[in-house]
């Protein structure tokens, strides 16, 4: 009988062990970070490339951003050398201050290595397979995946003692951003750049800023929050995340959280066919408009949820009257079996 009065907790442990599905933080950012030294078979050449200096230009809209990355990575060595290095589809984001930040898919990669067009390896060729297991016995990669679906890879050589600049562009949509805590959320738009991703190269980062021009009318009283706190300066339209001599962790991983897009569905639609046109824009992004002695720290640091879900009390009304029902029907029964027992 006492196993029978212990369920009712049970259903409420049961509910309590639900409620996690509705894990705090951050999901569906637009995200994505640097590339890496993918497989296994590379790792021999770790501590030889260094990236010295990044550059990251975006062009951050109402939904989406339109992101340019520029890599100057540096081979210290007296020998070409020759590896695959990929982009992930969607970033690993790690984050203890809002819990999770769960980012979404990147769109309309390209490459350039020097300048010029990079093919990315096609993974249902055949030609690609044979590489790889070639290449990779095992397809085991550095993270440990056996599978590449979350990548773009491609190959290619660093030149001895020389310099090789890596060039990438591609979209995020950031218009599904929600913050959530328990069964409480807000709805907004979300971008983020995971800079941890560079210390799979050798030593520090000796320099390296993320330029973000606000377009779409937005300015900086749309933003609700970035992070590092403190960390970017800017001005109404500007934002400026700028570093030195620094090896990357999960502190410093770039978020901007800014007010919901009028229009969600676009960006398969309208914004992803135009990418071209949305790169030949970022080309000519001004850089000296980022000298701006006049940039203030700003003081965004807003990740409180600011909107209820009514549906969240009457879930949690139903389970607490239907955990009183249970209790109520389980007791009555004891003390039924009780009176039996003693009438015998």
């Amino acid at each position: 009988m006492k196993k029978l009065l212990l369920l009712p907790l049970l259903v409420i442990v049961s509910f309590c062990s639900y409620s996690n599905s509705a894990m705090p933080g951050l999901w569906n950012a637009g995200a994505n970070g640097k590339f890496v030294p993918l497989f296994a078979s590379d790792s021999i050449y770790f501590g030889k490339i260094q990236m010295q200096h990044e550059q990251v230009l975006v062009n951050l809209y109402s939904g989406f951003a339109v992101v340019k990355g520029e890599y100057y990575m540096y081979n210290s060595t007296d020998q070409p050398i020759n590896m695959h290095v990929a982009y992930p589809r969607q970033a690993r984001y790690s984050d203890t201050i809002i819990s999770n930040v769960i980012p979404s898919y990147i769109d309309g990669l390209k490459v350039l290595v020097n300048d010029n067009p990079t093919d990315l390896m096609r993974k249902k060729d055949a030609a690609f397979e044979n590489e790889m297991n070639t290449a990779n016995p095992g397809m085991k990669s550095i993270t440990g995946q056996e599978d590449y679906d979350n990548w773009f890879v491609w190959k290619m050589s660093f030149a001895p003692k020389a310099f090789t600049k890596i060039t990438v562009y591609f979209l995020t949509d950031n218009s599904h951003g929600n913050l959530r805590k328990g069964y409480s959320s807000d709805k907004g738009s979300a971008f983020s750049y995971v800079l941890e991703s560079g210390r799979a190269w050798g030593g520090s980062i000796d320099s390296g800023k993320i330029c973000i021009q606000l377009k779409d009318g937005l300015t900086t009283k749309d933003v609700k929050a970035v992070l590092p706190a403190k960390a970017l300066k800017g001005d109404a339209t500007h934002l400026l995340y700028q570093f030195v001599n620094k090896e990357p962790t999960e502190k410093d991983n770039l978020l901007v959280w800014y007010k919901k897009a009028d229009d969600d569905s676009s960006f398969e639609k309208k914004i992803v066919p135009e990418a071209a046109k949305y790169y030949a824009e970022i080309d000519q992004f001004n850089v000296a408009e980022f000298s701006n002695a006049s940039f203030t720290t700003l003081q965004l640091n807003d990740l409180e949820i600011h909107s209820t879900n009514p549906l969240t009390w009457i879930f949690i009304g139903f389970i607490a009257l239907g955990a009183l029902v249970l209790f109520m029907m389980i007791y009555g029964i004891y003390r039924w079996i009780k009176r039996m027992n003693r009438a015998k």
